[in-house]
This record gives structure tokens, sequence and C-alpha cells, in this order.
């Protein structure tokens, strides 16, 4: 029986959904790490176009196109949720 301090749920019930979520991030395909690391990677490259500008100017144009590409792959495989909060740790960095 729930007592109402519980909010209506059993501790162990509650103890267990947050165990649930952390063994879904733990449970990543290889393909779905390598796409948010390479999203990672490609953002950390244009951030250091910001402090050091290339010598050919088509880098930048062509990392942005990289970066828009991986972001639409990481949709894809699931894991978009994850790339968000990589653009939104990256405007909280800059």
């Amino acid at each position: 029986m729930s007592t109402p301090a519980s909010g209506g749920k059993n501790p162990a019930t509650q103890q267990q959904s947050g165990s649930a979520k952390r063994s879904k991030v733990a449970t990543r395909t290889a393909l779905q790490l390598y796409y948010i690391h390479r999203l990672e990677n490609l953002i950390t490259l244009r951030n250091s176009y910001e402090v050091e500008a290339p010598t050919e100017e088509w880098l930048v144009p062509a990392v942005n196109k990289a970066i828009y590409s991986t972001y639409l792959d990481c949709i894809e495989y699931k894991v978009g949720n994850d790339a968000k909060a990589l653009f939104k740790k990256e405007l909280h960095t800059n």
C-alpha cells in the first residue's frame, strides 16, 4: 500500500526506473556511439576554426555540412536527443 508522501509510487519501483534509465544509456550500439563521437569531434573541429581560421576557405562550409549530415545520422540511429545535448553543451561553452 502506498503512502501519500511517496506520491503513490512504491520506492522500489522508483529505484528500478532509475536503474532502467542508466541501463538504457549503457546499451548504446557501436554504431550509435560512433555517430555521437563523430558529431562531438566535428563540433570541436568547427570550434577550433573559430579560434584559428583555416587557410582554405572551403573547410568551414564542409565541416558544417558534415555536422548536419552526422546529426541526421544520429536521428536515424535513435540518438537524436544525445546529439541535441551536444549542441546545447556547445552553446553554453561558447
